[in-house]
């Protein structure tokens, strides 16, 4: 049976399993380093969960959500070929497979079978940490409309907890308690993370995510929240915490930030009006000049403010370039010549560190080294091939092809911000990752995966009276 206003029906405890993994990905993966302890937590924590997910996963779930299911299994077959191993000899003869022949040759391992990837540590280690997002994705596919909208209440929550914390962070003691990670950005506004890239880009996605939760309660509220000239108490607090966000993200000292959080700007008018019908002139509060206008006075005197008091550290690093970061570009000629070297099959996901350590020229030797290429996108490239940029373009080509039906037209139920704010925050950490890794880090892993069945949601059947949200908004 399935309940109209929500699509297909689910076990009593699927939600509080969605969760309960959303919650423990934000708590316990706020770093990508497979050394950190919580991870001992998470994985076995995500495992279970995918088992209790595929136990009630029903062929109407996989219908809906095939895309995101398929790109996600897809990943999981290119790590499975890639740690398979392959008779002795036929890896080693692979094209850029001359350092591991020589090695065999020394040691007389040539009869020893051997996987594609160059280091398969590295790769198992992938392939457990795709296990944690795989878990809520198979998860939160069984979850109607209405409980989808519940879990972006508790990203939002997150958030806005990662948030605090990094506030208490840069007010507080530069190497306290408050940093969870003994390899981290201290120092740095990083909340629930190690990286002050991946607070950014957090921080960054909240806007969207905050924006469609009060259009999604504009749409419970009917026609009664349109009345022209009415105050919007849920948009001015919108707006309020996008005011509140912009200089945390300046203080984090993430140049990526300042660009993400730019777009993050530039999507609020798509995400509230995705669908939507034209407002009355009169509309004061909800018309999308009044929003936009709002939130770029609130944002200029909130930027202008951080300036003056001397916090904006973002700013500042965008004028002063630090060993590591000029690294990112110095390497780009090397991993150049790597991703040719190593096609069509790469190196395998996740061995970056050590095939680099391997190939790095004396002259880029220093202090720092490059636990991975900043850029994950000319790293699906060297680590995955040709089979890798095959997933990367079916996962743009499914981005844009979904885009183009949200963006478009009227909505076909009042979910459509729900899909706007998935595409968006896909988006973000898209662009993000052209010069960082955040999708490596489980938490914004699982918001990627929950962004994905936001995106891809089926059109709901509108109800007579709908009540996604009750009056307290929760």
């Amino acid at each position: 049976m399935a309940d109209r206003r929500t699509g297909p029906s689910h076990s009593p405890g699927t939600l509080g399993l969605a969760c309960l993994l959303l919650a423990s990905a934000f708590a316990l993966g706020g770093s990508a380093r497979p050394e950190v302890a919580s991870l001992e937590v998470l994985r076995p924590l995500a495992v279970v969960g995918l088992g209790v997910a595929l136990l009630n996963v029903r062929r109407a779930h996989i219908r809906h959500y095939r895309v995101p299911l398929a790109i996600a299994l897809l990943c999981a077959a290119l790590l499975a070929l890639q740690l398979a191993p392959l008779p002795a000899g036929a890896a080693s003869a692979l094209h850029g497979r001359g350092l591991v022949s020589e090695i065999d040759a020394s040691t007389g391992l040539g009869s020893a079978w051997r996987p594609l990837s160059l280091w398969a540590p590295a790769t198992q280690n992938s392939l457990w940490a795709l296990l944690v997002p795989l878990s809520l994705l198979a998860t939160c596919i069984q979850l109607g409309a209405r409980d989808l909208s519940r879990l972006l209440l508790l990203a939002l929550a997150a958030g806005a907890s990662s948030a605090i914390i990094a506030l208490l962070q840069t007010i507080g003691d530069p190497q306290g308690p408050l940093y969870f990670y003994d390899v981290t950005n201290f120092g740095s506004a990083v909340g629930l993370f190690a990286n002050r890239n991946h607070q950014a880009a957090l921080l960054a996605c909240l806007i969207p995510l905050t924006f469609a939760a009060v259009r999604l309660r504009k749409s419970n509220a009917g026609a009664s929240s349109h009345v022209g000239g009415k105050f919007d108490p849920w948009l001015v607090a919108a707006i309020v915490a996008t005011a509140f966000l912009v200089p945390l993200i300046l203080v984090t000292g993430s140049r990526t930030g300042l660009l993400m959080g730019a777009i993050a700007l530039l999507s609020v008018a798509a995400v509230t009006n995705a669908g939507s019908k034209p407002v009355a002139p009169d509309g004061v509060w909800t018309s999308r000049k009044a929003k936009i206008a709002l939130a770029a006075l609130a944002t200029a005197a909130l930027v202008s403010v951080t300036i003056y008091v001397q916090r904006d550290l973002a700013i500042d690093r965008l004028m002063e370039a630090e060993a590591g970061e000029g690294m990112r570009a110095r390497i780009l000629p090397t991993m150049v010549d790597m991703i040719t070297l190593h096609q069509p099959w790469g190196i395998g996901l996740g061995a970056f560190r050590e095939v680099y350590e391997a190939n790095e020229p004396t002259s880029l030797l220093m202090g720092v080294y490059m636990n991975q290429a900043h850029n994950d996108w000319l790293d699906v490239a060297l680590t995955g091939g040709l089979p890798g940029l095959a997933i990367a373009a079916v996962a743009i080509c499914a981005w844009l092809a979904r885009a183009a039906i949200v963006f478009k037209g009227e909505a076909p139920d009042d979910f459509q911000a729900l899909r706007a704010a998935g595409l968006t925050v896909l988006l973000i950490l898209a662009l993000a990752s052209l010069s960082d890794y955040p999708a490596r880090t489980p938490a914004l892993a699982c918001l990627i995966a929950l962004a994905s069945v936001w995106a891809a949601l089926p059109a709901q059947p509108r109800p007579a009276a709908p009540q996604y949200f009750d009056a307290q908004g929760a």
